[in-house]
């Protein structure tokens, strides 16, 4: 069965939509969540332009962060070009503790105006991963069964490369590290990540078992050795 979250995301895919836009930088999961309930709740009160952008004129110099994240959240609900202007010049020039909010702005803002002019249904889609154009990224972890060498390092990044090819995957980062190997790979988001990690642990252990069948794989967020080895601790990753 496939997992639900992955299912969900297919089925957003097969919808009928004329562009997919996947958020490509890594925002933090929370932030993006708070953001997006934000936004759905402005719409739902309503937006009052005149209001907004009065309110907008003077966002560098308010002091008050919820004050802010509610109006570039409004700013990114109008479909028009000086809403845009509004929250790129913000953008540029606000503190980091704001910028992954103002960039959410600018992506569903432009997302918005795209969709308006150019009479085009689109979707944003978010994780903390983020992607590139139709590929969402994932950060997975292989567990060894052997302690590697040079040799049976080349066949899991060759063999992982070569299936991932195959499914229109790209391969972005390999770590080895003592007892697992981590990666961060493209996929496209139709595509099956379960069935796709099944034919790459086969094609590593075809002549050898060189890593476990058990896994760990998420779209969250790249995760820290201690994180890891946790993982590995308090679940059986053994094969049995």
């Amino acid at each position: 069965m496939k997992d639900k979250v992955q299912q969900i995301l297919q089925e957003i895919a097969n919808i009928k939509v004329d562009k997919i836009n996947i958020i490509s930088e890594n925002i933090p999961l929370n932030t993006q969540l708070e953001y997006f309930n934000l936004s759905q709740k402005v719409k739902r009160e309503g937006i009052n332009y005149e209001q907004v952008i009065s309110k907008a004129s003077n966002l560098s110099n308010n002091d008050s962060i919820d004050e802010i994240k509610r109006i570039l959240a409004e700013l990114a609900s109008i479909p028009k070009p000086e809403a845009y202007r509004i929250i790129e010049n913000f953008y540029n020039t606000c503190d980091d503790e704001l910028k992954n909010w103002a960039k959410l702005a600018l992506i569903e803002n432009r997302v918005l105006l795209e969709s308006e002019l150019l009479e085009q249904h689109q979707v944003i889609i978010s994780t903390g991963l983020g992607g590139v154009d139709d590929k969402l990224r994932f950060f997975v972890v292989f567990l060894h069964v052997v302690e590697l060498d040079d040799s049976l390092k080349k066949i899991i990044e060759i063999e992982t490369k070569i299936v991932l090819e195959n499914y229109k995957g790209v391969v972005e980062e390999i770590n080895f590290n003592e007892g697992y190997t981590t990666m961060l790979f493209l996929l496209p988001i139709e595509e099956d990540v379960k069935e796709v990690m099944n034919s790459i642990i086969t094609e590593i252990n075809k002549y050898k078992k060189i890593v476990e069948r058990k896994y760990i794989i998420t779209n969250i967020k790249k995760l820290s050795k201690k994180e890891i080895e946790f993982f590995i601790k308090e679940n059986n990753f053994k094969d049995k």
